[in-house]
């Protein structure tokens, strides 16, 4: 009976230290295969061209030492009709649809929008929790707005400009339409 026991107990604790290594050896493959998520960026020294509102600008690289920031929407005049895939999607393939952000491999797999062109309006206007991102009769109608996203500070906000803002409410007013 003695024997039984103690082969037990060693069959346990055979076990224990199996699991304990095969959930080592996962994490030491994730982490090798698709690299830690967790790294800080390399901090970016402040310029006039960095894409981040910093060293006293008024605006995201402009103003303050930088040049003057234009407050005007060259495309944005009342007949003007904003497309998406020459007005918007510009914007979203520079700006959003970086690297593990709104793209199709980073961003996307960690659950956020994927804002790559040929899915960024069906991201959009799909349907669920928090959903859709734009409502052409309300752009701040949800936090989770698209529009309200790049308004109200943070990293969507630092990454858009004064004319982005403007083309992307304009553009959401009348219909945010897959034109």
């Amino acid at each position: 009976m003695k024997k039984i026991a103690t082969e037990s107990v060693i069959r346990r604790d055979t076990m224990r230290d199996l699991l304990v290594f095969l959930l080592l050896f996962t994490g030491v493959i994730m982490i090798t295969t698709q690299g830690c998520v967790w790294d800080a960026p390399e901090p970016i020294a402040p310029s006039c061209s960095d894409g981040i509102q910093n060293q006293d600008e008024t605006g995201v690289d402009c103003g303050g030492p930088c040049a003057a920031c234009d407050t005007t929407c060259d495309t944005c005049g009342v007949d003007t009709i904003i497309n998406l895939s020459t007005d918007i999607q510009p914007i979203f393939d520079a700006k959003c649809a970086t690297a593990n952000c709104h793209d199709a491999a980073g961003g996307y797999a960690s659950g956020l929008l994927n804002l790559t062109a040929g899915t960024a309006w069906g991201e959009l206007w799909n349907t669920g929790t928090n959903k859709p991102y734009v409502n052409p009769q309300n752009p701040t109608e949800k936090p989770t707005s698209l529009y309200t996203k790049i308004n109200t500070g943070g990293t969507m906000y630092l990454k858009c400009n004064d004319d982005d803002r403007a083309k992307i409410l304009k553009w959401i007013q009348q219909g945010a339409l897959n034109n």
